[in-house]
């Protein structure tokens, strides 16, 4: 029950946060602008009516691909730098507006305030992106570990047949998302801790994080897979549509683009919806127990 208590929870808080997913996706919005105008622009100008690009549209060629880099790479390039750019940019703005939004959860203000929401994103800022360098470096060295193990037992099986050999990539994959999970959950515990202790002490949140998240493991992960189901399944809905649909006529055009825009903002809402889930959670079971001992050691301390 402690699990959808939380999932409730997070929900009624993400709508309360309704104004804060609606700056995050306008923002996110004019980034995204950016870098296609650009990408439009190269295309137009420089391969519209080639037929080798109307077959590389038309279905995936690898060697069409090789042939159009070999051939027009000085101009495809850029585009790729930019696309890396605005990828970073995007990891900066999402560790600089998880600060705003967590802050807006610790005060529990009726009425949060652009001032109250960006005064967070900056003060956590320098936090947050030391966190998300530091999960970054711990999920490459386990993706690296799991790479290992992959490449020592496809030599095992080298000379199974093919289905034992797909089988264990495939094992492979579902462990790396499985790892991969487990450090975005020991992550937003670790902005939570950084939040709701005020501390500086990044790695020390993570440990704390760590021993959180692992001794809850049976809470804390069905959580976060309950938290990003709805999320996932409305994705997959939104592929499905899209390809049973054919863009014949400018309203299906606009219908379409007004539905993509509107997956785009839910999904700025649940990740709000995410963390407030797993803020409530940690508040239940680490905060709420806690507390007194912390409170009983200040009243021992003062009568000595």
């Amino acid at each position: 029950m402690k699990i959808f208590n939380a999932y409730k929870s997070g929900f009624s808080e993400a709508g309360r946060q309704k104004k804060t997913s609606l700056i995050i996706y306008l923002t996110t919005l004019l980034l995204a602008l950016m870098a296609v105008l650009p990408f439009k622009v190269i295309t137009t100008n420089n391969f519209n009516s080639r037929p080798i690009v109307n077959k590389l549209l038309g279905e995936f060629d690898f060697t069409v691909i090789m042939d159009l880099m070999n051939n027009h790479g000085d101009l495809i390039r850029p585009f790729f730098t930019i696309m890396f750019w605005m990828a970073a940019a995007y990891f900066l703005f999402t560790v600089f507006f998880t600060g705003g939004v967590l802050r807006i959860m610790n005060e529990k203000s009726n009425n949060p305030t652009g001032k109250q929401f960006f005064g967070g994103c900056a003060k956590y800022f320098l936090r947050f992106l030391r966190l998300g360098l530091y999960i970054l470096i711990l999920q490459l060295a386990g993706a690296i570990f799991l790479a290992l193990i992959l490449a020592f037992l496809m030599a095992a099986v080298s000379e199974s047949p093919e289905p034992a050999m797909a089988t264990v990539i495939v094992i492979w994959l579902i462990l790396q998302l499985i790892l991969f999970g487990y450090f975005s959950i020991i992550s937003d515990y670790a902005k939570i801790i950084i939040v709701k202790e005020d501390t500086k002490k990044v790695w020390r949140s993570i440990g704390t994080s760590f021993s959180f998240a692992t001794s809850k493991i049976h809470f804390t992960y069905p959580l976060f897979i309950l938290l990003i189901l709805v999320p996932v399944l409305i994705s997959i809905l939104y592929l499905f549509v899209d390809s049973s649909l054919a863009m014949n006529s400018s309203l299906m055009i606009l219908v379409m683009l007004i539905i993509q825009q509107g997956i785009v903002w839910f999904r700025f809402f649940a990740k709000i919806w995410l963390i407030a889930g797993e803020y409530e959670f940690f508040n239940e079971y680490y905060m709420v127990r806690t507390q007194p001992l912390q409170t009983q050691e200040i009243i021992i301390d003062e009568s000595l």
